[in-house]
């Protein structure tokens, strides 16, 4: 079975249907509950790629120190941080997750956009249930 019907799979079981669904306000409600059910927390992350606020530096629109200051006090891609919970709030974005960053000073907690984070233990249960979410969330 190629990779992308296994992930299929796996969403139809987030979901208890055969068909699986658009993304809606309700099938994001049913998200959140199945989510913070079935993932075990809490677990390590990291950004998948670079959040919103760091794009401008990464294209090159901001300095490196500019960047390095405001990382302190806002999360970025690059660091890791320890799931907490799936926060019961979407937005264009999708689900947000309530995570604190593990690798700097400042341990602050954050709100991520869940599609843009990964389990740095990709292969396990929660690695498997981020993929799937990710996956339903950017293709239906």
């Amino acid at each position: 079975m190629n990779e992308f019907k296994e992930i299929e799979k796996r969403i139809r079981k987030m979901f208890e249907t055969n068909t699986i669904p658009e993304v809606s306000d309700e099938s994001l409600r049913f998200c959140i509950k199945y989510l913070n059910e079935n993932l075990e927390f809490p677990f390590e992350i990291t950004g998948s790629e670079d959040f919103p606020w760091e794009e401008k530096y990464i294209f090159g629109f901001g300095s490196k120190d500019e960047w390095e200051e405001e990382k302190m006090n806002k999360p970025s891609y690059k660091d890791t941080y320890m799931a907490l919970e799936v926060i019961p709030y979407y937005d264009r974005y999708g689900l947000y997750i309530k995570a604190k960053r593990t690798s700097r000073m400042k341990r602050k907690k954050f709100d991520l956009i869940l599609g843009f984070i990964t389990c740095t233990e990709k292969e396990g249960k929660n690695g498997n249930i981020i993929e799937a979410y990710k996956v339903w969330r950017a293709n239906y």
